[in-house]
């Protein structure tokens, strides 16, 4: 079923999403998409985000699209006109200085944000800019430092959340866990910091009871996208190349990251019998539902990310058990295989930890993760729970 109908008629475009219609026309001499709800509130808010909603739809291959259309809907919801405008592009001080509030980040909201007469909430998608550019630099190095390579591409480098940001910003809602949220506090310095858990998307209700833990008890998998060393994925690389009794599939990672790609040439073509690859993974797709039957856990050592919703889609959708570092910002100590130190030997300890359980054991705590994940991590909480911190600053 699709989420979304476009209907053009010359410059208005008409959009379904989730059963509710819209409409927007786009001025012809600017970037900012203007009135997308077509209301007639006097009080006018800016979304700075991303346009790609409202223009081509909402859907599955990134939380982003249903992000920015929810943060839009629960604007209009509270009588806000909302206007939107791509976080990258330019706009001027006259651009901005007629608006209620600002949302979001990028050009227009630095416009934005050292104007006192606007108030502006940063929405942090990951954790803050200044503490994940350090790490994900360090990882380059790092990996260069052993293994001879140089994989600049493999970063992930953000200037989104400046020091004026940090300080002047009405609102902070970092997307992710406590851990992500303390990564934008500043010392000495008043901040208004509400974090907001992320969502997962339904698409496949596995019958735990139905997978065969004492076959998959060996299969792991690698879930992400851009950014692989960023990722972690060489440390797990390294660990299932030195273990040939583990099985790994790896998908999402993006062979246009030249240098990583080089240095693992053997696994991606195919040379390592117990290393398989795909590249994007449409979790809506027949062979997400296959991975979800056919694995146990999800392997995600990242230096750095915002509640990181690829792993929740496998938890929630196939109950796989997560092996992932803390910076990944989900609170899941509970169930024994998270983890600070990012290296190889923590990552295959906690690995050769998982292994040691019994069948019946993996069992219960695949549906136990499972169910968490659902009750906790569901797209009506975020909603809920972002127009409650939205609302706390109107």
């Amino acid at each position: 079923m699709k989420f979304y109908q476009k209907i053009r008629r010359g410059n208005e475009r008409i959009i379904t999403v989730f059963g509710i219609k819209f409409k927007y026309s786009r001025k012809s001499n600017s970037a900012i998409l203007h009135n997308i709800f077509n209301t007639h509130y006097k009080k006018r808010i800016l979304l700075s985000y991303i346009t790609y909603p409202f223009v081509k739809g909402v859907d599955r291959k990134h939380t982003n699209r249903l992000e920015c259309y929810t943060a839009a809907e629960i604007f209009n919801e509270l009588g806000y006109q909302v206007d939107v405008v791509d976080y990258n592009v330019p706009v001027s001080s006259a651009d901005v200085k007629d608006y209620c509030f600002v949302y979001g980040f990028g050009k227009a909201f630095s416009m934005a944000v050292t104007n006192p007469k606007i108030k502006t909430i940063f929405y942090g998608t990951g954790c803050c800019s200044k503490y994940s550019n350090l790490v994900t630099i360090q990882k380059i190095i790092d990996f260069y430092n052993s293994h001879g390579a140089w994989a600049p591409m493999s970063a992930r480098i953000s200037d989104m959340a400046s020091e004026i940001a940090l300080n002047f910003s009405d609102l902070i809602i970092p997307l992710g866990n406590e851990f992500v949220a303390s990564t934008y506090r500043l010392p000495n310095i008043k901040q208004n910091i509400q974090n907001l858990n992320c969502f997962y998307y339904d698409t496949y209700d596995i019958d735990i009871t139905q997978k065969n833990f004492d076959t998959i008890k060996n299969n792991f998998l690698w879930f992400g996208s851009l950014g692989a060393l960023h990722k972690g994925l060489d440390i797990v690389i390294d660990v299932f190349k030195k273990r040939p009794d583990l099985n790994l599939t790896i998908a999402g990672a993006n062979l246009r990251e030249q240098e990583f790609y080089e240095y693992y040439k053997d696994v991606f073509d195919g040379k390592i019998p117990n290393i398989k690859y795909y590249d994007f993974v449409d979790i809506e797709s027949q062979l997400f539902k296959d991975l979800m039957n056919n694995h146990v856990a999800v392997v995600f050592p990242s230096v750095s990310e915002g509640g990181a919703p690829a792993v929740l889609n496998v938890m929630a959708n196939g109950g796989l058990i997560p092996i992932i570092s803390n910076s990944c910002g989900l609170d899941v100590a509970q169930y024994g295989f998270s983890f600070d130190n990012i290296d190889i030997d923590t990552v295959e300890n906690k690995i050769d930890q998982l292994i040691s359980l019994e069948s019946i054991e993996l069992q219960k705590l695949s549906e136990k993760i499972k169910t968490e994940t659902r009750n906790l991590y569901t797209y009506d909480n975020y909603k809920g729970n972002l127009r409650k911190i939205i609302s706390s600053l109107l």
